[in-house]
């Protein structure tokens, strides 16, 4: 995966409001961003590592048209 200018804003995002830059991520309200939003109720540190565990490991849509294997 090549860095992008998308994934240097969606890390600042990651750090700044977490359960946003998830959103943006996945592209819907799911799960993970239900499970983002309580984690950070609850602390924040462990929201902004969510968030970032999520934009490293979840392949972007770029990606996917790339690389049909990764759909």
């Amino acid at each position: 995966m090549a860095l992008t200018l998308r994934d240097v804003g969606l890390f600042a995002l990651c750090i700044l409001f977490p359960p946003l830059a998830v959103f943006f991520i996945k592209g819907r309200c799911d799960t993970d961003l239900v499970l983002d939003i309580l984690l950070c109720i609850f602390a924040w540190l462990p929201g902004q590592i969510y968030a970032v565990y999520l934009l490293v490991t979840v392949p972007s849509q770029d990606d996917a048209v790339t690389n049909p294997l990764l759909t």
